[in-house]
C-alpha cells in the first residue's frame, strides 16, 4: 500500500513549491513519514523484566485458552478440557524453547558474532555499566564531605582534651594529631 501510494504522487508538485534543494527534501521526507504513519500498522509489544525471551504470541494464546478452559470447567464440573489445555500449554512452551534454541544455534553457525553475543547477553540479563564522568565542582565535595563526616564526630572527641605523658607533658590541646620524636 505504501508503495502504490507513493507512485501515485506527484512528485513534481513539490519540487516546484520549494525555494531550495534542503527545503524539497524536508518536505519530501516530512510526507513520506506521514504517509508511512497512516499506512503501516503500529503495534505495542509489552515486555515485562521478567519475560523469558523464548515466551511469543503462541505460548500466551495456549495460556489464554487454558484460563478459559478452566473458568469453563469450573462452570461445568468437568476439568478434562482444562487438562488438555494444560497439556496444550506445556507443549507450547516445549516448543518455543526449541524455535529459540534454534535460533540461537543458528547464529553460532552462520558465524554472526554480533547476534551470538547479543543473545548471550539476553540469556544472562548482562548490561552494560554507564561509566559516564560526572564533572562537579569541589564546593560539592566539601558540602558532601562536611555531611558525612559529622557523623564519624563524637561528642567526646570533639571536646578539647588534654593529654599528659609519664613525665607530665601536655601532649596537645587541640584536634591534631602529632606525636614527638621523644614520644615515640
Amino acid at each position: 500500500m505504501l508503495q502504490d501510494a507513493l507512485e501515485d504522487v506527484d512528485w513534481d508538485m513539490f519540487q516546484a513549491s520549494a525555494n531550495d534543494v534542503n527545503e524539497f527534501t524536508d518536505v519530501a521526507v516530512s510526507f513520506v513519514s506521514m504517509l508511512e504513519e497512516e499506512i503501516i500498522p503500529t503495534v505495542r509489544i509489552r515486555k515485562f523484566p521478567n519475560q523469558k525471551p523464548w515466551v511469543d504470541r503462541s505460548i500466551r494464546a495456549a495460556v489464554n485458552a487454558r484460563t478459559v478452559t478452566y473458568n469453563s470447567g469450573l462452570a461445568t464440573g468437568d476439568m478434562s478440557a482444562y487438562k488438555a489445555a494444560s497439556c496444550g500449554v506445556r507443549r507450547a512452551v516445549r516448543d518455543a524453547k526449541r524455535r529459540y534454541w534454534e535460533r540461537l544455534e543458528s547464529h553460532f553457525h552462520q558465524g554472526d558474532t554480533q547476534s551470538m553475543w547479543q543473545g548471550l547477553r539476553t540469556i544472562t540479563d548482562y548490561k552494560t555499566k554507564d561509566t559516564e564522568m560526572i564533572n562537579a565542582d569541589s564546593a560539592f565535595a566539601n558540602e558532601l564531605n562536611e555531611f558525612f563526616a559529622r557523623f564519624e564526630v563524637s561528642q567526646e572527641a570533639s571536646a578539647n582534651y588534654s593529654l599528659i605523658t609519664e613525665d607530665g607533658d601536655v601532649i596537645s590541646e587541640e584536634h591534631t594529631f602529632s606525636i614527638a620524636e621523644k614520644d615515640v
